[in-house]
């Protein structure tokens, strides 16, 4: 379900939009859309590096082991959520 997103623009943009739009064979709406959703994933793909490497550098008041620990134990964790490689089943003997 769409919703009304309502916001001001300067008209020199509002022309451009509708050029822009006219010219790819859009609606002004799905070239909003696609420029939102790609300016958005842009912004997911550049994550601040602590927070790739789950906050360890964070937490500079923990010792060596026990960030090593944590490190360990939160990518076997998030590796058993993501991971798709699975045993084999164990073939029955017939």
């Amino acid at each position: 379900m769409d919703t009304v997103f309502s916001t001001r623009l300067d008209e020199r943009l509002i022309s451009e939009l509708e050029r822009a739009a006219q010219r790819l064979g859009i609606t002004r709406k799905a070239l909003l859309v696609t420029a939102l959703r790609e300016h958005l994933r842009a912004l997911d793909a550049s994550v601040d590096v602590v927070e790739r490497s789950f906050g360890v550098w964070a937490e500079s008041n923990l010792d060596a082991e026990q960030t090593r620990a944590r490190m360990d134990a939160d990518l076997e964790q998030r590796f058993r959520r993501s991971s798709t490689l699975r045993a084999p089943a164990p073939k029955r003997k017939k």
